[in-house]
């Protein structure tokens, strides 16, 4: 690599890196004391959610897309979730270190790309798990439901997801 791509690569993390940190600074971005964006609008997730607040975020999750869910289904429901939650949790772990050992591999002297390959090998592989766990995650929780209560769920994910595709997250 000439002087002049290193230089540029540098440029680039460097650029994303202050990109970041403002974004992070950001008052209507950075988060708030009760840990959601300053506007209020979404989470802003700096570290680990605590679990007593990550467990009210899915039953309010819970009844907002099943409101009319029995008590028991609404218990059937979390438990899956928090189950999934907790299985997920050591993926996403590894799925960060993979990330931090690519960007290392990208920014050495010298460029190894049979390395690069290996680490994007690793990264598919945990994204892999991730879905086998979410689509068995969802599975059960259809099995949970009624038909008509999985029609609805589908009905309402579709309008979320036109929502999005219109404008953007809330």
């Amino acid at each position: 690599m000439n002087r002049f791509n290193k230089s540029l690569l540098m440029a680039l993390i460097a650029g994303a890196s202050l990109i970041s940190v403002a974004h992070a600074e950001d008052p209507m971005h950075g988060p708030g004391p009760d840990g959601y964006g300053r506007d209020g609008r979404h989470p802003r997730m700096h570290g680990p959610m605590d679990p007593a607040r990550a467990e009210k975020q899915l039953e309010r999750m819970i009844d907002h897309r099943v409101p009319d869910a029995t008590a028991e289904q609404k218990t059937r429901l979390l438990a899956i979730a928090k189950s999934a939650m907790a299985d997920m949790k050591p993926l996403r772990e590894q799925m960060r270190a993979a990330r931090a050992d690519s960007k290392k591999l990208l920014t050495q002297p010298t460029i190894d790309r049979a390395a690069i390959e290996a680490a994007r090998v690793k990264q598919m592989a945990l994204h892999d798990a991730c879905s086998k766990r979410m689509s068995k995650a969802w599975a059960d929780a259809a099995e949970v439901l009624t038909p008509a209560q999985r029609a609805k769920v589908a009905e309402r994910m579709g309008k979320r997801g036109e929502h999005m595709r219109m404008h953007g997250p809330r």
